[in-house]
């Protein structure tokens, strides 16, 4: 008894190949990432922080570990973090975490040094 399983293994390429593109884009992205002056970092829907460029390492002193997901709270100032916290829920709540833009006057962030420094690299919500 035989099968043909031409099907199967043309789906099977097909997938490997996407998997392939899907690498090499993600390694572009990182690669210019990393080579900017500025902080980069993506969130997944649910609003955890899963990567950040090495500027936000070097800037807060941190580790992925130490501020990854919604771990980001320490390295903003008291005062301020209550309502980074409500910006930051209500932009994902709401879907729109891609209306975020760099904040001109949000909260401050501490530097590795333990100086105050503003704003915070995380945005505030467009309209």
């Amino acid at each position: 008894m035989s099968h043909d399983v031409t099907e199967r293994k043309r789906a099977e390429e097909e997938r490997d190949e996407s998997l392939r593109a899907l690498r090499a884009s993600e390694g572009q992205y990182r690669s210019l990432a990393e080579a900017i002056p500025q902080i980069v970092w993506t969130a997944r829907p649910d609003g955890a922080v899963d990567y950040y460029n090495r500027r936000w390492f070097d800037y807060t002193g941190t580790t992925l570990e130490q501020t990854g997901g919604w771990g980001w709270g320490p390295v903003i100032h008291p005062d301020d973090l209550q309502r980074c916290i409500d910006r930051w829920t209500e932009a994902v709540r709401s879907g729109s975490l891609t209306r975020w833009k760099p904040a001109s006057s949000g909260p401050r962030t501490e530097r590795t040094a333990g100086t105050w420094c503003g704003p915070c690299p995380f945005g505030t919500r467009t309209a």
